[in-house]
């Protein structure tokens, strides 16, 4: 009866071992029906990097991803992640172990005619296995914590594999912006020389005043200096590129030769979708999850743990015998432990993991509503560009056309110096701030697709499962 005591209690609390997370992160305000900034609720569209219709673009992206370091140290996270979780399973198994030892011993016992020099041997083989029965369910709630971990660094991965593709988005347009910018700067230099000769020829023939001159030649000054910086920032721009491409960053890659159009119109799909979207609320989620499940183990921890050690094998002085029945020997024991003082220690711990709790869901709550601003911020944006472009494109052109239209007049001795000089640069700010526009749509559009947590492209989980085989494969 007393070596049938111990299994029995086992059997006896095992159906109290089970702790279902009660945490679900609930929606943190009333979700519309459909985001304010647009009334489209159809399907959000999957693969989005092939909207722009830029193989070159895709092509990058898929560079970065094979090279980006960063990307190599989430998917190396995600490694840590699982291989804890395996251990936290590992901790509900029984351990088993195997021995064989030999021990020598030298002993000196008085049997009446002094000390007496003695040499003995004995040999042992057994298998050991140590048990920590999981009555209260503490061990499988860490190993639910840490599965839960290791689900949230996976959606981390695929997090980072769209943030990864929305950067280099990014900096390649905005490389293609950085070298029409220049050009349009080169050619208000070129233009502004041709003014500068002219007034200077005007003027040395008594026709303009010396003021237009001078203004014409502070015109080329600044015009030569915001060449150099333009180049400058190009050259940032295809290092700030070169570098999310994990290449060396020596500025040598060459940019687009101009801006494609924005895609069409997006459909943004629901809101309440978008929660379930994002990898970034997915993640956030999952880990409010495991932090629920730590906070069982806590829980349990406070109730008594209930262990059996049991060991088997043979021992003699010969080692002939330890394959002898005869010689068998074995070891059971049962503990049933529990923590009587430790000066509030474990209560404390469990009040730290409520608290944690409580953090976790206050940090999804705020990760939710910020996704949803996101959205619509990037949708309003996107319907202003849209009906901002044309007005733009209107103002470039008429400004384009009046100095134009003064050039004609000055060469045919009309007009002034001074107002020529002023529509020039009016003509160049207004051809910048259009390009500025150009990039702004394009940015915005890539905002809007990272905000709606849509693929990248259509074999993202492949995608995903090459950089893990990556990263294992990498060698220190």
């Amino acid at each position: 009866m007393r070596l049938l005591f111990v299994p029995t209690l086992a059997l006896l609390f095992a159906g109290c071992a089970h702790r279902a997370s009660e945490v679900r992160p609930l929606t943190p305000v009333a979700v519309p029906d459909v985001f304010q900034a647009s009334a489209a609720t159809t399907a959000v569209v999957p693969h989005w990097l092939t909207t722009f219709a830029d193989p070159t673009l895709d092509s990058l992206v898929r560079e970065a991803w094979a090279a980006n370091p960063d990307l190599r140290a989430t998917a190396a996270r995600l490694a840590q992640a699982e291989a804890r979780a395996t251990q936290a399973g590992a901790a509900r198994l029984p351990s088993v172990s195997a021995e064989f030892g030999a021990t020598r011993t030298r002993s000196n016992p008085d049997l009446g005619a002094g000390a007496q020099t003695r040499y003995s041997t004995e040999y042992n083989a057994g298998l050991g296995v140590a048990w920590e029965i999981d009555v209260w369910g503490r061990l499988a709630a860490g190993s639910r914590a840490e599965g839960a971990e290791a689900i949230a660094a996976r959606t981390d991965l695929e997090a980072a594999h769209r943030a990864l593709a929305a950067q280099v988005a990014r900096a390649w347009y905005r490389l293609a912006h950085d070298r029409l910018r220049l050009a349009l700067i080169e050619d208000f230099r070129r233009s502004s020389a041709i003014t500068e000769k002219l007034l200077s020829q005007r003027f040395a023939d008594g026709k303009s005043p010396a003021v237009d001159v001078r203004a014409a030649r502070a015109d080329l000054a600044r015009a030569e200096v915001d060449v150099r910086d333009r180049q400058r920032v190009l050259a940032q721009s295809s290092r700030a590129l070169e570098t999310l491409l994990g290449r060396y960053p020596a500025a040598e890659l060459a940019a687009a030769e101009d801006l494609p159009p924005p895609p069409p119109s997006l459909p943004a799909g629901l809101p309440s979708d978008l929660l379930l979207r994002r990898p970034d609320l997915r993640a956030a989620a999952t880990r409010l999850i495991a932090a629920d499940e730590r906070l069982a183990g806590a829980e349990a921890d406070l109730l008594p743990r209930l262990s059996l050690t049991a060991s088997g094998g043979t021992r003699s002085d010969a080692l002939r015998n330890l394959t002898d029945p005869d010689f068998l020997v074995w070891t059971l024991i049962g503990n049933l432990t529990q923590p009587l003082f430790e000066g509030g220690r474990r209560l404390a711990v469990v009040d730290e993991r409520e608290a944690r709790v409580r953090e976790l869901a206050a940090s999804w709550a705020t990760a939710a509503i910020t996704a949803l601003r996101e959205v619509e911020d990037a949708l309003a944006a996107s319907d202003a560009q849209r009906d901002t472009l044309p007005r733009m494109q209107t103002s470039a052109e008429e400004s384009q056309a009046v100095v134009r239209l003064l050039q004609e007049r000055y060469a045919a001795g009309l007009g002034d110096g001074l107002t020529l000089l002023r529509e020039q640069r009016t003509a160049l700010s207004r051809r910048i701030e259009l390009l500025n526009l150009r990039l702004d749509q394009l940015l915005t559009r890539i905002d809007l697709h990272q905000a709606l947590g849509g693929d990248v492209v259509a074999n993202q989980r492949s995608v995903e499962d090459d950089a893990i085989t990556r990263d294992r494969e990498v060698k220190p």
